[in-house]
Parts: C-alpha cells; structure tokens; sequence
C-alpha cells in the first residue's frame, strides 16, 4: 500500500516538470520524464509566435514600400531618358538641317564657280602665237 501511495504521489505519475530537469542544464529535459509544457512556457511560446508573426508583417511592409519606390525611381529614370531621347533627337534633326543647308549652299558656288570655269576661264583657244613662245632659250 505504501508503495501504491509513494508512486501516485510521487514525481512520475504526478506530472513533476521538476522531475524531468537534465541534470547537464535547466534548458535541458530528458525526454522519457518529460510531460510537456506548463501552460506559461505555452503562452510564452505563442506570444512569440505573434511577435515574430508581426515582424513578418512588418519586414513585408516594408519591402513592398522599398519596391514601390524602386519602381517610382524606375519611371521617373525612363521618363527622363525618353525626354532626353526627344531632346537628342530635335538637336539632331536641327543639326542636320543645318548641315543640309550649308552642303546646300556649297554646292550651289560649287556650281557656279564650275560654270564660270568653263564659259570663262577654260574657253580660250590658244592660238600658234602662244606656242611659239616655248623652247626658245638653251637652258
């Protein structure tokens, strides 16, 4: 009977988290003893469970803020380099009408030095006189 008596109130069948301590450590349990947790080490365990639930919460809060402003940055860059595009693209089309012009402008004295050329300046015919000047000296 006193046996009977010593293991229900004993540390085994009474559910004793003390009986269950390693004797390496506190934070140890030998794992045969052990019942389970109290019901602080519970609320405890889920208490940290929300906590971490929030700072998930919060780390993708604020990676989808990162990300809004990356992409706002993305925008805001494409929509400067179209301008610039544009810009380039008027300063090119000014330039080259430029250059069209002047290529132009060339051209056209060009032409009319071409054609004083050859009404003018090619258009004498050299007469016997004009030859008759050369090979005259022993040189």
């Amino acid at each position: 009977m006193t046996e009977i008596l010593n293991l229900i109130n004993g540390d085994l069948l009474s559910e004793n988290p003390e009986q269950a301590a390693s004797a390496v450590g506190p934070h140890r349990v030998v794992p045969d003893r052990w019942k389970g947790m109290s019901v602080v080490e519970l609320k405890e365990i889920k208490q940290i469970q929300l906590e971490q639930a929030k700072e998930k919460t919060r780390q993708k809060e604020e990676e989808k803020q990162r990300e809004a402003e990356w992409d706002y940055h993305r925008v805001k860059t494409a929509r400067m380099a179209i301008l610039l595009e544009r810009q380039q693209e008027r300063l090119r089309r000014n330039f080259r009408k430029t250059l069209d012009a002047a290529n132009m402008q060339l051209a056209h004295e060009n032409k009319e030095q071409q054609k004083h050329l050859h009404s003018v300046v090619y258009s004498y015919v050299p007469t016997a006189q004009y030859f008759e000047q050369f090979n005259k000296t022993n040189r």
